[in-house]
């Protein structure tokens, strides 16, 4: 058997991120050969790591990447505690996720096979699994490209918006507003067209035993329901939403999402928020 060095132990520690009693079994199972010591380290991580997948993973970190004029990724990481979120390891694997998200535009069903840094992302995720000790998983994530794209990323860097202007009056300015209001009201749809009839009908109906039985009737129960549906509208849709920030000022100075992008138009929005998936 080959003698196993402190030296040998640290280098393969270094390399793999594993820990130094696993990395000195390890090199003692293959031998004191080092590359044959890595791949069963990641052998052995991928089974712990298969273990913990059942485990609950609701924290983590949201991390964005963004090409000012050209577009930006949102990706959501996951993991088991709040410490683990806080580690160096982990903001860089999530940072590293958003910028790949954003170069190569996977699918969900593609990106755990797809290459990162001379290994898959599954591998990656496993490979920190393995130097965590916790559940690490990929959530939600997004691309969006075009020249008026704005992100909003919450303080707590566990969610936030990101939406895709169009249009002659498009900025990336008034994208980020609209990121930063989404994410604070998680609107449903982009506009009251965008409703399916069924959605509304199910609420009217709701909304009209609500209002029978407090007595309404006649003119006061089509009056009830006219308002309240607006109000559903308001809630539901973005382009019908008052902006957050306006909610202080007088009614006659509060302004819509509509109002604030003129003839600009909402391509696309999507808001993510960590353990929400």
């Amino acid at each position: 058997m080959a003698a196993i060095t402190v030296q040998a132990v640290k280098e393969l520690r270094d390399r793999t991120g594993a820990g130094m009693m696993d990395c000195k079994h390890a090199l003692v199972d293959c031998d004191g050969d080092a590359e044959k010591a890595g791949r069963l380290l990641r052998e052995r991580g991928a089974a712990k790591a298969e273990k913990r997948a059942g485990r609950s993973a609701k924290e983590g970190r949201l991390e964005a990447f963004i090409v000012e004029g050209q577009g930006a990724a949102l990706v959501e990481l996951n993991c088991e505690t709040d410490f683990v979120a806080r580690t160096d390891d982990f903001i860089g694997l999530a940072r590293q996720l958003a910028e790949h998200v954003y170069r190569t535009n996977p699918t969900p069903a593609l990106i755990g096979a797809s290459p990162l840094a001379g290994q898959t992302v599954t591998e990656a995720l496993t490979a920190l699994s393995a130097k965590t000790g916790e559940n690490v998983q990929l959530g939600s994530f997004a691309r969006f490209g075009g020249a008026a794209v704005g992100v909003y990323r919450h303080h707590d860097n566990k969610g936030g918006g990101v939406v895709e202007l169009t249009g002659a009056a498009a900025s990336v300015e008034a994208a980020r507003e609209v990121a930063q209001h989404l994410y604070a009201t998680a609107p449903r749809f982009r506009s009251r067209e965008e409703v399916p009839a069924e959605a509304v009908e199910a609420e009217r109906t709701t909304l009209a035993k609500l209002a029978e039985s407090e007595g309404k009737t006649g003119k006061a129960l089509e009056g009830f329901l006219e308002g309240r549906v607006r109000v559903f509208f308001e809630e539901n849709c973005l382009l019908d939403q008052i902006l957050v920030k306006d909610l202080a000022k007088p009614k006659s100075e509060r302004r819509t999402v509509a109002k604030l992008l003129g003839s600009a138009s909402v391509a696309r929005f999507q808001r993510l928020r960590v353990g929400e998936a």
